[in-house]
């Protein structure tokens, strides 16, 4: 009997909970490394010079308004020079489902492959918007490159007919310290692509818990970047980024106006481009007071809030107490401009009633009807 047999026996014993620590302590190991290959970013912007830029007036806009219920997905380009493809394809994803309400996911790859010469470069919004109004970008189910790698790939027949009746119709820059016009095109649902030059406090906002609120960008210089905007508010603009969801709140940082503004870097300044998607966004339609009365009287009550549950063969609603219908919706749609989106889904193989959509900041109205006879509401908050 040798001094390491009472070793050798307590592991045949406990071989399995030596095993489970080993796995623990690897798993550890491994989150950490990925944690800080999420550290290890890229950005891949080039400032370019941009078409004259659009300014727009007019009446007051809400204080604050989100595009935040359009977002798909949060992108991870990983340390790739993909920043403008994802900034393209977060664009298409939005527009999209603002169109018709599908989480479809598209290719960063596509539009970022070819401007980029397919190679790990970096490219500018000409490039980029250039390729959106021209070919438009392929859904990621027909063309696969999206996150770090793949750019070597060419796009066949099939995904530029896939790409194809994903177009944009147009696109003009903006105005770094335009902050109305930025708002305008947000409250009126297009996405802004905003590229600024990242230093040390933009770049170290990882595992922050909450949204970062930058009033400053200080430090040493790291790249050139492209995001999306997809919010505005009194303190600014907040941005879609493309580091995956570890970075800010869930991908989410907000920079201020004056940050914006400020922004320059080797004789550039901030850059900002909005497009105008060929699909079809659902027009404001003004929803008055007595539009939601005239429901109430047809009922002869409140319209009532409902539940999400499934009854018969779609998703229908059971009724739910009543709490502060009418008045909630006044309140709102005065805070919102008395503005909202119209979309008419009409009856078909699949759906036995058509409904009208009323969606507003903050809510959705469905109308079910029979002919012209009300059928079903859903009040949502």
């Amino acid at each position: 009997m040798t001094h390491l047999d009472p070793l050798l026996d307590h592991l045949r014993l406990h071989w399995h909970r030596h095993l489970t620590i080993v796995f623990s302590i690897l798993a550890i190991l491994s989150f950490a490394a990925g944690y800080g290959a999420a550290r290890t970013v890229s950005g891949g912007y080039h400032p370019a010079q941009l078409p004259p830029p659009i300014a727009l007036s007019g009446g007051p806009l809400p204080a604050s308004w989100s595009l935040n219920p359009y977002v798909v997905r949060v992108h991870n380009q990983g340390s790739s020079n993909r920043c403008t493809g994802q900034t393209a394809s977060t664009i298409i994803e939005i527009d999209h489902k603002e169109a018709t309400g599908q989480n479809l996911a598209f290719s960063s790859g596509y539009v970022w492959n070819q401007a980029a010469g397919y190679g790990n470069n970096g490219a500018d919004y000409p490039a980029i918007f250039t390729i959106l109004q021209t070919q438009g970008d392929a859904p990621l189910s027909a063309f696969y490159p999206d996150g770090s790698t793949a750019w070597w790939i060419v796009p066949n027949a099939a995904s530029r007919a896939a790409a194809y009746p994903y177009r944009i119709t147009s696109w003009r820059s903006i105005d770094p310290s335009d902050r109305y016009t930025i708002e305008s095109f947000i409250h009126q649902g297009y996405p802004v692509a905003i590229a600024i030059p990242v230093f040390d406090t933009f770049y170290n906002q990882f595992g922050t818990g909450s949204a970062p609120m930058l009033t400053s960008d200080t430090g040493s210089f790291h790249f050139w970047h492209s995001m999306t905007g997809i919010a505005y508010s009194p303190f600014g603009v907040e941005l879609l980024n493309s580091w995956g969801p570890l970075y800010g709140d869930d991908g989410r940082v907000w920079i201020s106006w004056n940050l914006l503004a400020s922004y320059y870097y080797a004789g550039w300044h901030a850059q900002v481009v909005v497009s105008t998607p060929l699909e079809q966004k659902p027009k404001n339609h003004p929803f008055h007071a007595k539009r939601w009365n005239s429901w109430r009287k047809a009922h002869h009550k409140s319209l009532i809030p409902y539940r999400n549950v499934k009854y018969r063969r779609g998703d229908l609603q059971s009724p739910a107490p009543l709490l502060k219908g009418p008045a909630t919706w006044n309140r709102r749609y005065k805070s919102y401009g008395g503005v909202v989106r119209k979309r008419i889904f009409p009856r078909n193989k699949t759906r036995r009633h058509g409904f009208t959509k009323w969606a507003f900041q903050g809510g959705t109205i469905y109308v079910w009807t029979h002919g012209q006879k009300f059928d079903h509401h859903k009040w949502k908050l």
